[in-house]
């Protein structure tokens, strides 16, 4: 815990010391060196920490190796002959050895420790990532003496970060390229995060998002629904999905989705919200559209059913008008001509009383459809066949149809025979008079 209450992770490293050593410690300045005026390095500060896995170095203003840890050694696979004296830079790739030796040209007695990671090459020549604390030594009058280094492999953990930044980078660029809207906000709803589908439909700049509220784009009730959701989630029962209707700064309404996570610290504190929208405007659109279409065809349905039931009606009113007429007609011929034609039958003579029969069984057939289908067009019956037609309907015969029209016999044959061949009945065994009458 730090002195701002803030909670932070510390790296401890224990080492066991073996009682082997002849010298523990590095001094650095010359009040540590007081005891020890031998010029040799080796004589002024013997260090052997043979289970120590940080590397140990001590180097002069030339870079010039003159101590190198067993640690050092058995990462490069050298002995410790093979390293003292080789230039401290020389394994450091270029440009960041030039850096590392402009910032320890600047150290100084007041400012004594540089912390730097660098690349370099390993004992196969591979690049691996070391981090370094210089000390700089100055004597008593200020005079730089040597530097003195501890360094470890920071391969794993920087291999480790370039995974976690790519990762980050990957998921990144993922929400980004979304076509959904993408936000995080706390609870409290100030966003802290917004992809460029949020900022391209609400037409607004990211830096004016970041910071701010959302609720302004929310009906009352949504924003109640909300809040809701912020104040009974827990991390068991952390989702929700909700569509509502929001108002963009032009002051067009538009309908979207949104599916919303609740974000725990380990205390089980919502740390942030992340929710994912989708716009449906023109989905809602479309389903108003529908619902308009469908109730205008529910409509015309009705009328056109109306219209059917005013048919009906009006052909149910004309089949009895129909009806009527036909009793009408039945019921004239009954009672009007019939009375009036047998009275004639008495009073004429012998000779019209076959005119006056035929004239009878006429009426009687008035009503029936025989002379509608006699008289097809697609039949081509002449006057006088379909005159002779009706006589043989009636039943008369040759001789009386002859006598009737004051023609021959022979012609009445004819005319019989031309009216078989026209309704297609030649050659076949059927009655003139039985076909006729089936019409």
């Amino acid at each position: 815990m730090t002195k701002n209450g803030k909670s932070c992770w510390y790296l401890l490293k224990y080492a066991t010391v073996q009682s082997n050593f002849r010298e523990v410690g590095m001094p650095i300045n010359d009040q540590a060196d007081k005891n020890d005026r031998s010029s040799p390095i080796s004589n002024r500060m013997r260090i052997e920490f043979q289970e120590q896995n940080e590397f140990i170095c001590i180097f002069k203003k030339n870079y010039k190796i003159a101590y190198a840890s067993p640690s050092l050694c058995h990462y490069f696979r050298h002995k410790p002959e093979k390293i003292i004296g080789k230039n401290f830079l020389d394994s450091i790739f270029k440009n960041e050895g030039r850096a590392i030796d402009h910032q320890l040209s600047k150290l100084t007695a007041h400012n004594p420790i540089l912390t730097v990671e660098c690349r370099l090459h390993n004992s196969e020549n591979q690049p691996v990532w070391q981090k370094w604390t210089f000390w700089a030594v100055f004597g008593g009058t200020g005079r730089f003496k040597e530097f003195r280094a501890i360094g470890r492999d920071i391969s794993q953990r920087r291999k480790a970060e370039d995974e976690l930044q790519y990762a980050k980078d990957l998921y990144q660029s993922i929400v980004e390229d979304q076509m959904e809207l993408v936000t995080r906000y706390q609870p409290d709803c100030t966003v802290t995060f917004v992809n460029e589908s949020y900022c391209n439909h609400f037409n607004e700049k990211r830096r004016k998002i970041i910071g701010s509220t959302f609720l302004h784009h929310m009906s009352a009730e949504d924003q109640q629904q909300l809040f809701q959701f912020i104040e009974t989630a827990t991390p068991e029962n952390n989702l929700f999905s909700r569509i509502q209707h929001e108002t963009r700064e032009d002051g067009e309404t538009i309908w979207v989705e949104w599916r919303r996570r609740a974000l725990f610290d380990p205390s089980g504190k919502i740390r942030e919200i992340q929710s994912i929208g989708r716009d449906i405007t023109d989905l809602k659109k479309a389903e108003a559209a529908l619902r308009s279409s469908e109730e205008a065809l529910r409509k015309k349905n009705e009328a056109l059913e109306r219209k059917n039931t005013a048919l009906i009606e009006v052909l149910e009113q004309i089949e009895h008008q129909k009806n009527q007429i036909k009793r009408d007609v039945t019921a004239n011929i009954d009672e009007l001509l019939f009375p009036i034609l047998e009275q004639m039958a008495m009073r004429d003579v012998k000779s019209n009383r076959e005119d006056i029969d035929l004239l009878k069984r006429s009426l009687n057939n008035l009503t029936t459809s025989f002379g509608r289908k006699i008289t097809r067009k697609r039949l081509k019956l002449s006057p006088r066949e379909i005159q002779i037609s009706n006589m043989v309907k009636q039943g008369l015969t040759s001789k009386e149809i002859a006598s009737v029209l004051k023609i021959s016999v022979h012609t009445v044959g004819r005319h019989r025979h031309s009216i078989r061949k026209k309704i297609n009945i030649t050659h076949k065994d059927r009655n003139l008079n039985t076909y006729l009458q089936s019409l």
